[in-house]
Formats: structure tokens, sequence, C-alpha cells
């Protein structure tokens, strides 16, 4: 038994993440992409692709710290923050963003 689980586990480590794999929830991650920013009810989104991209969102009550948020639809930028498992990075503070163009 403890022969077929090593051997299992040594097939398991074989295999490689995806080059564009996302890092696991809970860690400090950077994403950086065009961004599409959207207001939404409880605050703004940031997106950069489609399905299953992962999202920064500025929750309502902190709006006031991204003056000019909404001017930086379609420019290249760099999240970073915690993300959480749903693929989301809360953004409260304008150092989380970057503008890279």
């Amino acid at each position: 038994m403890r022969f077929k689980f090593l051997a299992l586990a040594a097939a398991v480590s074989c295999f490689s993440a995806p080059a564009g794999a996302l890092p696991f929830q809970g860690s400090i991650t950077t994403i950086e992409g065009v961004a599409h920013v959207e207001r939404e009810a409880n605050g703004v989104l940031v997106y950069f692709g489609g399905p299953g991209s992962v999202i920064g969102r500025v929750p309502f009550d902190y709006k006031s710290n991204f003056p000019g948020l909404f001017e930086l639809d379609g420019r290249q930028l760099q999240i970073s923050g915690v993300l959480n498992g749903q693929r989301r990075i809360t953004l409260t503070d304008r150092d989380q963003i970057r503008v890279m163009d």
C-alpha cells in the first residue's frame, strides 16, 4: 500500500502547471493586462479579460481613494493584492494599481 501511494505521488509530481495558472487563494499576487473599468452597485470592478479572469474590486467605501479610476479604462495596468476564492482582488489603496503604459 505504501509503495502504491509513493508511486502515485511520484507520477503526480511529474505534471506541471500551465504557464498562465493563477496563484492559490489567499496568496498575494500581481496581475497585469488591459483594464476594463465598470461601475457596479457596491463599487467598481476592474476586469482583465474574458470569463474566468481575475477581477479587481474597489468597494464603494474606498472609491474616493482612486480619483480618475474610470480614466484607466483601456489602459495597461497592474493590480496587486490578496486573491480570494472568487478570483477577486479587493483594492483599497491606490498603491495597489500601477499604470504600465
